[in-house]
């Protein structure tokens, strides 16, 4: 299950929503915030934590993050999970996905390397994606 990642994403100081690469900034205390939580959380709820498919290259990140809708938890400081530091995590929204990767950023290598894969347990983004849309 994801206790210990969730534990670590619901410390996030801000959420990042990017759309067509453009992006709006919700900060720990908005409303907007609260509801992304939320909606992470039911998302999440009895989601595994997998083996990643692949890792993250930054370049390839940044173009792909210019198309679609992207959600990103940002933190105050370098944490880590799994022997994996990050500042960021990052995941795009797709209809229909019951599975997903969060691609781990840090100042010195930006989107690169080994993401965490969400697994999720009988349903899919669907609801999460239609709140997102509707912030």
């Amino acid at each position: 299950m994801l206790e210990e990642l969730n534990s670590l994403i619901y410390t996030a100081e801000s959420i990042n929503v990017y759309t067509e690469g453009k992006a709006v900034n919700y900060r720990h205390g908005a409303e907007e915030y609260r509801v992304v939580m939320d909606g992470w959380k039911n998302l999440t709820y009895s989601a595994y934590e997998m083996p990643a498919f692949g890792v993250a290259l930054n370049n390839e990140t940044l173009e792909e993050m210019k198309r679609g809708r992207w959600v990103e938890f940002c933190f105050n400081t370098t944490v880590s999970h799994n022997g994996m530091p990050f500042e960021k995590l990052l995941f795009e929204l797709h209809f229909g996905y019951s599975g997903f990767n969060l691609v781990r950023y840090s100042g010195l290598q930006g989107y690169s390397g080994r993401c965490f894969y969400i697994s999720l347990i009988d349903k899919n983004m669907d609801d999460f994606v239609n709140l997102i849309g509707n912030l």
